[in-house]
This record gives structure tokens, C-alpha cells and sequence, in this order.
């Protein structure tokens, strides 16, 4: 097995503190969403609805830019991971001209409550209903568009009802493991 080599727009920053090396990929926003789109979505879903994916990511983005809580909270180097706790990103891995010209042409739209960004949780499958952002993480204004809603769109998706079962050891060794 071999690992193709990554590309990706914008700088690579090499950060060193005492006992640690961050590389950081430096890039304007617009290219970081052309990085995580088709990450986020598949590039072959329709394309409204991958406008509508664009337009949350960059409103999720510009907040927590803008908040800094990695910054401040976690004390990183960066504004966001680029996995599940932010966004995926890619880099240019999965970058393709028709998602190219969707973040272009949704260039500057932001999702706004109130004359202003809030932080545009998405996820991949929400099993039919989604709960209201405070309730799950607390620290999130109590505003109608975090509020938890009825869903029918991911219900094709491998993850809209799944089962597990576990013996009261297995369980004990997955809450409690040594």
C-alpha cells in the first residue's frame, strides 16, 4: 500500500513548539471550500444541494474564524481541524471544476440570523430528527435555526438506523476501559 502524495492551495506553515511540529496549510477561504465540498458531500449530488453545503461550510468556517475557539479554547495554531470536529478537507484530493465554479458562484453568501453568522452545524445522517444544537453542545445561542427538526433526507443513508448489542462486560470495557 502506498499513500498518494496530497496537494493542497495556499502555504504550508511548519509551527514548533517545545515538543511538537503543527504543519498548518494557510489558504483563503474560498480554496479551503473547494477542499471540503467535495469532502462534505459527494461532488456527484445535485447541485443545489452542494451550493447549500458550500454555503453552510463557509458560514461554519468564517465563525469560527472569526470566534477563534481553537485558538483561545484549545490553544492550536490554526482555526480548524480538517476532519469531523471542523470540516473534512482535502486539500485539492477531491476538487473538480464543477465544484470549483459552485463555490465560486456562491462566493461571499453566508447563512445569517439576525444580521449576523452563527456557527452552521451540519452532519452526514441525522436518523430522521435533529436535535437542537443546545441540547447537544450546550454553549450555542438558542436561536430557531439551531433548533432541532423533523428530517426525511438522509433516510437512504447506511446510518439513518443501525443496532448494536453488547454483553454488560463488553459495555463495562467500553465506558470504563482501563
Amino acid at each position: 500500500f502506498t499513500a498518494q502524495p496530497r496537494r493542497y492551495h495556499g502555504d504550508l506553515l511548519i509551527k514548533r513548539d517545545r515538543d511538537k511540529i503543527t504543519l498548518v496549510n494557510e489558504v483563503d477561504l474560498e480554496r479551503y471550500l473547494k477542499g471540503v465540498a467535495g469532502k462534505e458531500m459527494s461532488p456527484s449530488s445535485h447541485p443545489e444541494a452542494l451550493k447549500a453545503q458550500i454555503i453552510a461550510a463557509r458560514t461554519y468556517a468564517m465563525y469560527e474564524v472569526r470566534a477563534q475557539t481553537l485558538r483561545r479554547v484549545k490553544g492550536e495554531k490554526f482555526d480548524l481541524y480538517d476532519d469531523e470536529r471542523s470540516q473534512v478537507y482535502g486539500g485539492m484530493e477531491r476538487e473538480t471544476e464543477a465544484i470549483s465554479s459552485l463555490v465560486d458562484e456562491t462566493a461571499g453568501m453566508f447563512v445569517v440570523w439576525q444580521d449576523r453568522i452563527f456557527k452552521t452545524f451540519y452532519s452526514s445522517t441525522c436518523g430522521g430528527y435533529t436535535e437542537p444544537a443546545w441540547i447537544v453542545l450546550g454553549d450555542v445561542d438558542k436561536i430557531p435555526p439551531l433548533a432541532g427538526v423533523k428530517c426525511d433526507y438522509c433516510i437512504g443513508s447506511k446510518y439513518y438506523e443501525w443496532k448494536e448489542s453488547f454483553t454488560k462486560t463488553e459495555m463495562a470495557r467500553k465506558l470504563f476501559p482501563d
